[in-house]
């Protein structure tokens, strides 16, 4: 599955506009929507990115993997 599509599904589940998920990233909503359909983006955004995404896993402690376990 491609980044793009992981974020898009991400950002809907948590009910977040574009431009806030965008905001909460730390990245522009262009980029954001450039992303969310599959372009390419740089280290830095990527960083952020992925990060955002595991926010709350890296807070309590946890791992992606327990975090996808727990939702399913």
């Amino acid at each position: 599955m491609r980044l793009g599509k992981v974020l898009r599904q991400w950002r809907t589940m948590e009910e977040k506009s574009i431009r806030v998920a965008a905001k909460e990233i730390g990245i522009g909503t262009a980029s954001l929507v450039r992303i969310e359909h599959g372009m390419a983006c740089g280290a830095d955004t990527l960083a952020n990115v992925l990060y955002w995404l595991i926010r709350d896993e890296v807070k309590k402690g946890g791992n992606a993997k327990a975090a996808k376990q727990r939702r399913s």
